[in-house]
């Protein structure tokens, strides 16, 4: 149950932190985040939400869905304490190789994540706008979104932020294609299961073949069938390829341009009520725009900047270079100051 309604979804997969942080009932909460699961429940609970670039964050004992993709995170109620949290997380673990990526971002600016947060940091951004991640107007749920969106980017011109419009040629045929959870998801799970101290036995196929799990879980469903080695999808290197055919693109569109970050409705629509969820109106797809950081490998933060017309919170995606938190931290800081959009949930 989402705290701001509780016929509303509150996101997932970390939908527990993302409520009990939002309601109070703790301090900081940890996600882990494959294609939105720290993004989504942030923007739809009203929380700071950041995907780091891959590595920076050991995931050792964590169950990957797609292991070069997988990252945990912070969920707090501030940027402050997202920050104050990646001091503490962020490092090279020998039990998690992944996290060459700690010893390559090397130390923040000051020793910590938190030292240079400002709240003029806006007032010397380039914030590129995404202008096709955008859901379209004529849908009412993605009208009230983009409302909130753009006046949230009004107030960051008023505040001397250049805002330059953006687009990311071919953006739906690269999120599409490098999807990787059919080819590698199935093959990690077994891994991890494998290796398990405890779950000795257990498998997916074995999961799968109960036919016990929630009828609502379509991707457990998928992968099921899914290919039980990456190289068993014909398209898995050529998916790779886009894969970094796309980080370029993109890094190299912010180059040209002197973006500090680029963003976007972290979600088309807000929360969708339970009802939604648990039948079969996203059975084939949801509308987030966290599958783009996802599938760039790149961070991104989730910052809420305001609530739709019926009082439901909506969160802004900001986009950086991988080893680019501290600067996307310092531009969520500041956003958070001007939009002041953190408000108490009353359930």
């Amino acid at each position: 149950m989402n705290p701001y309604d509780l016929n509303r979804e509150t996101g997932g997969s970390s939908a527990g932190s993302g409520a009990a942080i939002a309601a109070n009932y703790g301090l900081i909460g940890l996600g882990e985040d494959t294609g939105g699961s720290i993004r989504v429940p942030a923007s739809f609970c009203n929380l700071v939400g950041l995907r780091p670039t891959v590595g920076l964050i050991s995931r050792r004992g964590l169950s990957p869905l797609v292991k070069s993709q997988d990252t945990p995170g912070p969920m707090t109620r501030t940027v402050r304490d997202a920050a104050l949290m990646l001091d503490v997380l962020a490092g090279y673990d020998p039990q998690d190789i992944y996290t060459a990526t700690a010893v390559i971002a090397g130390s923040p600016v000051g020793g910590s994540y938190a030292a240079n947060l400002s709240e003029k940091r806006l007032s010397k951004a380039r914030v590129g706008v995404l202008n096709s991640a955008f859901g379209p107007e004529s849908d009412p749920e993605c009208a009230t979104v983009n409302k909130v969106i753009r006046n949230a980017l009004s107030k960051f011109e008023e505040a001397a932020t250049t805002i330059v419009d953006v687009e990311i040629p071919n953006l739906e045929h690269y999120i599409s294609f490098t999807a990787v959870f059919m080819s590698r998801s199935r093959y990690d799970i077994e891994n991890f299961l494998a290796a398990h101290p405890i779950l000795k036995g257990v498998t997916l196929e074995s999961i799968h073949a109960t036919k016990t799990y929630h009828p609502a879980l379509p991707l457990l469903e998928k992968l099921g069938t899914a290919v039980t080695h990456p190289y068993d999808d014909l398209d898995y290197v050529a998916r790779l390829d886009e894969q970094a055919e796309f980080q370029r693109i993109v890094i190299g569109l912010m180059a040209e341009l002197r973006l500090d970050a680029i963003a976007y409705p972290s979600v088309r629509i807000p929360a969708p009520t339970i009802e939604d969820v648990l039948g079969t109106r996203f059975k084939d797809n949801f509308p987030t725009n966290t599958v783009i950081a996802s599938h760039l490998r790149q961070p991104a933060i989730s910052v809420p900047v305001g609530f739709t017309e019926n009082g439901l919170p909506v969160g802004m995606e900001l986009l950086g270079i991988p080893y680019s938190e501290q600067k996307l931290l310092e531009l969520a800081y500041s956003i958070e100051s001007i939009m002041k959009a953190r408000r108490t949930p009353n359930f």
